[in-house]
């Protein structure tokens, strides 16, 4: 209706309104996605701050006295399989069935330091304060036993 009238109104053409499709169609709305930023607190100096420290810290030059090292950890699911997988045909998609088996959880501690191109993770059942010690332990004593100071970025 909105078209005709703006047909009538000399706005449109009748040509324009037949190729402009009604709508989004179906699959153009996409609700599931979602776009995580970090949004800042509105005029906060000390967030601002605080940042830029961070960003100067990952600035700095490589420095094998002065590593700096990202740090973080996260949870993954274990699944296991019910059925075996299919082999495939040829020319067809290996068939992997749907259902699985629940195995529980890990706990994973991740370490990198992207100028020397290095990263390793460990992997614990838990989330303990012991396993934590034990990680960073683990970087300052086996990865890096020379370092004057390792500069950790802890991202969580």
């Amino acid at each position: 209706m909105l078209a005709d009238e703006l047909v009538v109104l000399g706005l449109l053409d009748s040509d324009q309104c037949r190729d402009r499709p009604a709508g989004p169609k179906k699959n153009d709305i996409q609700p599931w996605i979602v776009a995580s930023w970090c949004i800042p607190p509105v005029a906060n100096a000390d967030f601002v701050w605080r940042m830029e420290d961070v960003i100067q810290t990952y600035m700095r030059p490589y420095d094998p006295d002065y590593p700096v090292v990202c740090f973080d950890e996260t949870f993954k699911q274990l699944f296991g399989e019910v059925r075996p997988t299919q082999r495939p045909r040829p020319g067809a998609p290996t068939r992997v069935d749907y259902e699985y088996e629940r195995k529980g959880v890990s706990h994973q501690l991740m370490m990198c330091e992207p100028l020397r191109g290095w990263r390793h993770v460990r992997v614990t059942e838990h989330r303990t304060r012991r396993d934590y010690a034990a990680c960073v332990r683990e970087l300052a004593e086996v990865h890096y036993p020379r370092a004057i100071k390792i500069r950790l970025c802890k991202t969580t």
